[in-house]
């Protein structure tokens, strides 16, 4: 049986009341949603909280599913504003105890503007080689701290949760072209700093 035939079986059986099948599904995508928010907020003790607040949301508005997408895909993009309200509520706190600190008139750095681009069709390498490889993965890891929020968020959804563009683009709410460039230059920073790497040893 596919997944997503398993998971639509078990969400009609939680509609009726049955915490046994909410249970195979907590099992069977816990461990890939505190990885998912890990690599997003990067603290271990907030992507377990997240991830089970991901849960409670599940729980409590499963009724709401009508199943128009995937289940996962309604999970990954419970999961993703959640991650995304983490991080506004870390900027806000930050911002306001800088406030105290800085000087009057100085001004907040503005956030670059995505470019009207298009990505690069001879874009080499295989970034899912790179997240099998283990030793290179523990860097790619590091390096995916270092990428723009949407950026992040893309090259993860893509090469961890290895969803389709289309998929992406339901979940983070942005055409498939703009994931496209998000994703190419994510890509293409990822390398940079690999590249980096393997020229020192």
């Amino acid at each position: 049986m596919e997944s997503k035939d398993l998971d639509q079986q078990l969400i009609e059986k939680i509609k009726n009341g049955d915490q046994a099948a909410f249970g195979l599904l907590l099992e069977k995508y816990q461990q890939r949603a505190y990885y998912f928010c890990l690599r997003l907020v990067s603290r271990p003790e907030d992507a377990e909280d997240l991830a089970q607040e991901g849960f409670v949301k599940v729980f409590k508005n499963i009724s709401a599913f009508r199943g128009a997408a995937s289940f996962q895909t309604w999970f990954y993009q419970i999961l993703l504003n959640l991650c995304r309200s983490y991080h506004r509520h870390r900027y806000l706190v930050n911002r306001f105890t800088f406030n105290f600190s800085r000087r009057d008139g100085e001004d907040e750095e503005m956030e670059q503007s995505l470019e009207n681009s298009v990505p690069d069709q001879s874009l080499d390498g295989n970034p899912q080689r790179l997240i099998n490889n283990e030793e290179l993965k523990l860097l790619l890891e590091e390096a995916l701290q270092t990428l723009p929020r949407q950026q992040k968020e893309i090259f993860t959804l893509k090469h961890f949760e290895e969803l389709k563009i289309s998929e992406i683009a339901g979940i983070t709410g942005l055409a498939e072209g703009t994931v496209k460039i998000h994703l190419f230059r994510a890509v293409r920073r990822l390398q940079e700093i690999l590249k980096e790497f393997k020229e020192q040893r």
